[in-house]
């Protein structure tokens, strides 16, 4: 029997910035520093990954809403 293995990134769940930290936090606490790295690698995916998203959704400005005040009239 042959298996079949559908490919999974974990990136694509770390939507938020709360299980990006936890994410972290628990690669943090193996203190194998391969792993570490290998979840940094994992976070930096999730962080493009939102900003394609944004982008796609026709956000003006890929890193969120604008920070300038409104012009006074």
């Amino acid at each position: 029997m042959t298996e079949h293995f559908i490919p999974f990134d974990p990136a694509e769940l770390l939507t938020s910035t709360e299980a990006i930290d936890a994410f972290m936090a628990d690669a943090i606490e193996t203190a194998d520093p391969a792993h570490i790295a290998a979840a940094r690698e994992v976070v930096r995916r999730a962080r493009a990954h939102a900003v394609r998203q944004r982008r796609e959704n026709g956000a003006a400005d890929a890193r969120g809403p604008a920070t300038r005040a409104p012009k006074s009239a």
